[in-house]
């Protein structure tokens, strides 16, 4: 899903979860947080927090910022995926929260 994001802007948590990763795939600036059997993905993104480090729903962990071959300088992708590793809607589980996505 990709969401309007200017670079800067700040990224929060959308549950309680756990960095697992972040830094460079592929030439790419990548965050993943897991939340127990799901990790969800940020693109472009970067995070002075080290791996290991538990955040709670809301908690300003990065920014929008760094290398992306998918979203130019305002977008952020955001992935989700379960414990297979089989990609899932992150829009679907936001619930009536107010989401705003990038145009066409």
């Amino acid at each position: 899903m990709d969401l309007a994001a200017e670079q800067g802007s700040s990224i929060r948590a959308p549950a309680d979860g756990v960095i697992d990763f972040a830094g460079s795939v592929a030439g790419k600036d990548v965050v993943s947080i897991r939340h127990g059997d799901l990790v969800s993905t940020y693109e472009p993104a970067q995070s002075s927090l080290p791996v290991g480090t538990r955040l709670q729903t809301g908690t300003v962990w990065g920014r929008v910022q760094g290398a992306s071959d998918h979203c130019a300088q305002e977008c952020l992708h955001w992935g989700l995926k379960d414990g297979q590793g089989r990609y899932l809607d992150p829009g679907a589980r936001v619930g009536w929260h107010r989401i705003r996505l990038k145009p066409l």
